[in-house]
């Protein structure tokens, strides 16, 4: 005697491509998330200084890369992309200023300020955004 047991799987089927969809939102968002609190850090000032560059011109704050703008240009060129390629969700911190790569460059100074220890901690920090 034979018994068919067969099932329609189209209903879990789209269940699959659903969480497929919200899990890649959801990665999408924290890519976002880390790459501001990058850009929030590297933009930040430190209680530091250095002095003006033209005669007159007051002490400047320091960014946590030991730089320190003069009309602001660097710390706002700093920019973010979140790239989505299947499954892979990638979050792009750069610096646009024409000057920033040559002034990375320079022993002592690092324009993003530290962001892969920033990025590690907001990824702690954000990870329940992937679970909920």
């Amino acid at each position: 005697m034979d018994q068919d047991y067969s099932i329609d799987l189209s209903s879990i089927k789209q269940k699959f491509k659903d969480l497929d969809a919200s899990i890649e939102k959801k990665a999408e968002m924290l890519a976002e998330k880390v790459a501001r609190d990058i850009i929030k850090h590297a933009r930040s000032l430190t209680s530091e200084t250095k002095p003006g560059v033209n005669p007159g011109d007051g002490p400047r704050k320091k960014h946590p890369g030991n730089w320190a703008d003069v009309r602001g240009q660097l710390a706002n060129s700093i920019k973010q992309k979140v790239l989505v390629k299947g499954f892979v969700v990638s979050a792009i911190v750069e610096a646009t200023a024409e000057y920033a790569e040559a002034l990375d460059d320079k022993t002592g100074y690092d324009v993003l300020g530290g962001a892969e220890t920033i990025a590690r901690k907001a990824l702690r920090k954000y990870q329940h955004l992937i679970l909920e």
